[in-house]
């Protein structure tokens, strides 16, 4: 299986691919800029010829640290992003694994967290 890696500069990221390494797993990977201004149809074209055939976003949400960052760099991270690595995957058709963390909720609930219940609300910066 060959893989595409968006995000493997993050810390997750860096692990993992060290990991696949390791394990002599093949996979390219796509900087978060060049996801974020990526011509889906070409670039789709593109990881088609070179047989990808799963995506893998390991861009890490670091516990929605937003200290620094502005509105517009916040959305690209965590909304833009895995937005289109999304239609990246649909264009070409193939699975997209998608990271998240424990943040999704706010952990009132006074039951287990079902993969179907209500995210907790968005943060903003």
């Amino acid at each position: 299986m060959k893989l595409l890696l968006v995000g493997a500069d993050s810390q997750i990221g860096s692990a993992f691919c060290a990991l696949l390494k390791e394990r002599a797993v093949t996979c390219e990977t796509l900087t978060n800029d060049a996801a974020l201004n990526a011509d889906i149809p070409a670039l789709a074209k593109q990881l088609r010829d070179q047989n990808i055939q799963f995506i893998v976003n390991l861009d890490h949400l670091d516990g929605f640290q937003t200290e620094g960052l502005t509105q517009r760099a916040f959305e690209q991270r965590h909304v833009l992003l895995p937005q289109q690595a999304a239609k990246l995957a649909e264009a070409l058709e193939i699975p997209l694994l998608q990271l998240s963390d424990y943040q999704v909720f706010s952990g009132m609930h006074d039951k287990p967290y079902r993969e179907d219940d209500e995210p907790h609300g968005h943060c903003t910066v």
